[in-house]
């Protein structure tokens, strides 16, 4: 069996498996019934990894999906600490990281007044970082509509958000945080609250792919034991 806890996923055999093992193995010299159930669990990690990775490729939308395979790791069981765990990155990706439309939203004013003086920051010249600052009588600015989808074939569209480039090249979909926030902690400037999207955690562990091979995960853990069992058991017996 496996469960899903708070560093990974945990592959074990259930206690009723577990003992039943243990059992058959009291009286048999040499390889203890620890070691045959941690290097089954071992091997079970392995192809587990493989499945919950082609799952989540399956399920959510690439580039960051495709990557969840080469960002996990596999910590293996031994006879002190019985059972492998299959470790998924618990940090939150920017949106960006899966599939958002458009591309960017330019600062667009509408021409309808009342016009207000903005203060704008602006490049300096095309292609340069440093920037000046300039006033505006301009109209208030528009609002924009930003489509993200993290799973296919389902997309949220977020009212009022942007897509921005920073100085570093960093780009990120945000909103950008009300007037009643304190100001003299931002130096005069209002922050932005970056849309987040799901850890590789979240997206290997919920329904839509943990949830839908956790049968064919209990499987291989209990064949991979067994081979590793039978394999013990045969060298008793030769």
């Amino acid at each position: 069996m496996s469960n899903v806890v708070s560093h990974g996923i945990k592959i074990e055999l259930d206690k009723k498996q577990y003992n039943a093992i243990v059992a058959a193995m009291n009286n048999i010299n040499g390889r203890s019934a620890e070691f045959v159930i941690s290097h089954g669990s071992n091997t079970a990690a392995k192809k587990i990894q493989k499945l919950l990775s082609n799952q989540v490729k399956g399920v959510y939308q690439a580039p960051w999906a495709a990557g969840v395979y080469g960002r996990s790791s596999i910590t293996k069981g031994n006879v002190r600490n019985v059972g492998a765990v299959i470790h998924f990155k618990s940090e939150l990706p920017d949106i960006t990281k899966f599939k958002y439309h458009p591309a960017s939203t330019p600062t667009i004013f509408a021409k309808n007044p009342p016009y207000k003086l903005h203060k704008l920051q602006v490049r300096k010249s095309p292609g340069s970082k440093e920037r000046i600052t300039i006033y505006r009588m301009l109209g208030p600015q528009k609002k924009y509509n930003v489509s993200i989808s993290q799973l296919k074939g389902s997309t949220r569209h977020l009212q009022n958000a942007f897509v921005t480039q920073f100085d570093s090249g960093h780009i990120a979909v945000g909103f950008r945080n009300k007037q009643g926030t304190t100001r003299k902690k931002y130096n005069g400037r209002l922050p932005i609250t970056k849309v987040l999207g799901s850890s590789d955690m979240i997206m290997a562990s919920n329904e839509k792919t943990y949830g839908a091979v956790e049968q064919d995960i209990e499987q291989i853990v209990l064949n991979e034991v067994m081979a590793q069992f039978n394999k013990a058991m045969s060298k008793v017996t030769s």
